[in-house]
């Protein structure tokens, strides 16, 4: 079946980008709907914000769900979020690398990165 828009590069429907079928339950537990049909999960926030810095990523997971993922309370992830902040803010100030390589998709681990020896997670 041929789309009239398939000339169009901008095209979004199911005959020109199959990749972009609308999902119609999550693929696991960790998913949340974005709106209808788009899910994604924390990691795909965490990359498309390009958040590299492991205990900002652990801050930003304890806020997205505080008090929901059955382990603790509201009042303990908020906290746990906070301390987590506070040590990103730590690393950074002290110019410590604090990348995420593959896990993330950080560019500069993959290319030669200045601090990979450095880097807990590439060194």
């Amino acid at each position: 079946m041929n789309c009239e828009k398939m000339q169009n590069p901008n095209c979004s429907c199911e005959h020109c980008r199959p990749d972009l079928v609308k999902q119609t339950t999550p693929a696991n537990k960790y998913q949340r709907e974005i709106k209808p049909g788009v899910f994604v999960d924390v990691y795909d926030v965490l990359k498309a914000f390009n958040v590299t810095c492991p205990a900002m990523a652990h801050g930003v997971k304890k806020c997205l769900a505080p008090g929901q993922r059955g382990v603790k309370d509201s009042i303990q992830d908020k906290n746990e979020a906070i301390a987590s902040i506070r040590r990103s803010i730590e690393m950074e100030q002290a110019g410590r690398p604090s990348c995420f390589g593959e896990k993330l998709g950080c560019e500069a681990c993959f290319h030669n990165c200045p601090a990979k020896e450095e880097c807990y997670q590439c060194g």
